[in-house]
């Protein structure tokens, strides 16, 4: 009968698979990881803030750009989440072979997954603004999601620039600008980006996991910017090179 299973009805089936679900939710291991899970985008957000901040204290001036990056429309469920990372660990590990990246100071990148885009990033680049000038930055912001969407996935990918000056505009009637140039003594304009663009960033539970077992982080950003890079030392490589 198709409202029977062996001796049970489907309503007494359904009412033991709720139970079930009830005392596996409550177990210790399962609340365990309900805490966590809570806790880490309070976690995420803190260390963010203080890149951020970290960012400000070493220049005057960012020009902040934010970009969404995906994958074109009839593209974007067949792509991997494997070639999804490789895309944004190629983008970038770029950094030091393509003009467009002159000026980058940093950067925190969060992938996600969603039902109409499928596997997409949402992206903020930091470009130091005194070597990278335009109060609005709708023009690099253009370069970086043109060499995405190009090079970077092989003419698969497209994106969408929130840097345009009507963005712009709209951000600021609304009090909510965070993007763009930014002086370190603007305490409005970073707070916006800081506690509005980021906090919503970080604060979002769309995280997920790859099955395949490697090492993922949803969201990653750029180095501490306080430390200094260690200098090549160039006699070294070549007495290297010449002995090998």
């Amino acid at each position: 009968h198709l409202t029977e299973f062996g001796n049970k009805t489907a309503a007494e089936v359904f009412n033991e698979l709720v139970a079930s679900l009830g005392d596996t939710c409550r177990s210790k291991a399962v609340r365990e990881k309900m805490r966590q899970r809570k806790r880490e985008p309070d976690r995420r957000f803190r260390a963010c803030k203080k890149y951020v901040n970290a960012l400000f204290n070493k220049y005057r001036r960012l020009v902040v750009i934010r970009l969404d990056l995906f994958y074109l429309t009839e593209l974007a469920h067949s792509i991997d989440i494997a070639d999804a990372i490789a895309d944004i660990d190629h983008f970038l590990a770029n950094q030091h072979c393509n003009a467009i990246y002159n000026g980058m100071v940093g950067y925190i990148i969060k992938m996600e997954y969603g039902v109409d885009k499928g596997i997409h990033s949402h992206a903020f680049i930091f470009l130091n603004g005194d070597v990278r000038l335009g109060r609005v930055g709708e023009f690099s912001a253009e370069q970086f999601g043109d060499y995405w969407a190009g090079p970077i996935t092989g003419n698969k990918g497209d994106y969408f620039n929130l840097n345009t000056q009507r963005n712009i505009e709209s951000l600021k009637k609304r009090g909510a600008l965070g993007i763009g140039l930014i002086h370190a003594d603007d305490t409005e304009l970073r707070d916006n980006l800081i506690n509005r663009a980021i906090f919503y960033l970080c604060k979002s539970m769309q995280f997920f996991a790859p099955a395949f077992g490697r090492d993922f982080h949803a969201l990653r950003k750029g180095g501490d910017p306080s430390k200094k890079k260690p200098k090549l030392n160039r006699k070294k490589r070549v007495k290297r090179s010449i002995t090998a």
